[in-house]
């Protein structure tokens, strides 16, 4: 089902989920999102654990704090509305799922495309802005055939690239 994070007409302290102390996994089967009711503003933090999510992540209205270690496995097709969040870990794998990027995400630590050594195609498409952060990873595995594409920007700010197959320009 849907995991959403509410606050209400007259809320004015700020509300949250926190997975930090006990590092939950977690498995979404529907999408994450936020309504932001009143001033206070929603937020999730992920802990450790593993946040496997089948639909759409919607950081609109809200935040999400990203705890080092924590990995966000995108396995379906989706849209990732990245409202300047920053993600610890990010994979896309899935059976030949497309992943649309928009808004700005940012990656500190790896964004994986094919997050399997598997023969699926899975395809990261960016209107918005994709930032690997300086001591970050992206990496490109699978016996598919995995995109990064779109009219937004991938940016790889000193960072590093690594892949199993072959890069085409």
């Amino acid at each position: 089902g849907n995991f959403k994070v509410i606050t209400g007409a007259s809320q004015s302290s700020s509300f949250g989920v926190t997975g930090s102390g006990t590092n939950p996994t977690v498995n979404i089967t529907g999408n994450v999102s936020y309504t932001k009711g009143g001033s206070a503003t929603p937020s999730i933090t992920t802990g450790t654990g593993i946040w496997t999510v089948t639909g759409h992540l919607d950081f609109t209205n809200g935040t999400l704090t990203s705890t080092s270690g924590n990995e966000i496995i995108l396995n379906g097709t989706s849209n990732l509305v990245g409202n300047s969040v920053t993600i610890y870990k990010l994979t896309i794998n899935g059976r030949g799922n497309i992943v649309t990027a928009s808004g700005l995400t940012n990656v500190s630590n790896t964004l994986t495309i094919g997050g399997a050594a598997d023969s699926n195609n899975d395809t990261l498409t960016i209107s918005g802005s994709v930032q690997v952060t300086s001591t970050g990873t992206l990496t490109i595995h699978g016996s598919g055939t995995d995109l990064i594409n779109g009219s937004g920007t991938l940016i790889m700010r000193n960072g590093n690239l690594s892949t199993n197959g072959t890069i085409n320009v």
